[in-house]
């Protein structure tokens, strides 16, 4: 054996050692930021990290937790047992190891956590579900803002009239907004709507105006809220059914 081949034979080990170091504190950034990354990003994070890169349950904590240990896990398992909450997939746990050592406690990242993450998960997006289906029913057919129009009148004024259209009998709330230059509310007004009706509100030209000189444009918005009752749980406070937008000219 050459001297220049023994050296080499002694000097690989570190070289092995330094590239498991880097590749650790690689790992370590990505786990330790998994809230950064989109879930497409994520997916290819967890495949290029390490299998070997851990948290050792003696750096963390362990003698402060003993005789439990500190927590331990692999970077890379951590990255999936996050991908799969993110998703839903429980098929993703099958990528997640746990790890075991004396003095540190792996369970957080397993793949018995990893399942039971998901499971809630699912339930919670059931229960998201279930909850958007009946919100969808109790609105069905609600009253909304068909049509408006605006006439000037002789003396500067505004004749507002909206159109109503539904089949949801209740109490609703009308609200008229000027957008600039500062929003300002010009009609909040509750309603009870049994069947499609026309309604008309006087808009008085210096509220309309505001702070702005003519001439001037002033844009609108007029919005329909349905009001439920208190013990409706399916519609929780006013729901927003339509807004219709318009502009008026002020010469």
């Amino acid at each position: 054996m050459t001297p220049r081949f023994a050296a080499c034979l002694a000097i690989f080990p570190f070289f092995c050692v330094a590239s498991a170091l880097a590749q650790g504190d690689a790992d370590a950034k990505v786990a330790q930021n998994l809230d950064r990354y989109s879930t497409e990003r994520l997916e290819t994070a967890c495949v290029q990290m390490s299998a070997h890169s851990y948290v050792s349950g003696l750096t963390d904590g362990a003698w402060m937790a003993l005789p439990g240990g500190g927590r331990t896990y692999y970077y890379r398992s951590a990255c999936y047992q996050e991908l799969a909450r993110r998703t839903g997939n429980a098929s993703w746990c099958a990528k997640v190891k746990e790890r075991k050592t004396l003095f540190g406690d792996g369970s957080a990242v397993s793949p018995a956590q990893c399942e039971r993450q998901v499971a809630q998960v699912q339930r919670d997006r059931a229960q998201q579900q279930a909850w958007a289906a009946r919100h969808a029913a109790a609105v069905q057919g609600a009253f909304t803002v068909s049509g408006v129009k605006a006439s000037e009148q002789a003396q500067g004024d505004w004749l507002l009239l909206v159109t109503l259209e539904g089949r949801l009998p209740g109490r609703y709330r009308l609200e008229v907004a000027r957008l600039t230059p500062q929003r300002a509310i010009l009609i909040n007004e509750e309603l009870s709507l049994e069947a499609d009706t026309q309604r008309q509100w006087t808009l008085a030209r210096q509220t309309v105006l505001g702070p702005t000189q003519p001439p001037a444009i002033a844009p609108l918005s007029v919005s329909l809220f349905y009001l439920p009752a208190a013990d409706n749980q399916a519609v929780p406070g006013p729901h927003l059914t339509g807004v219709r937008n318009l502009t008026l000219s002020l010469p």
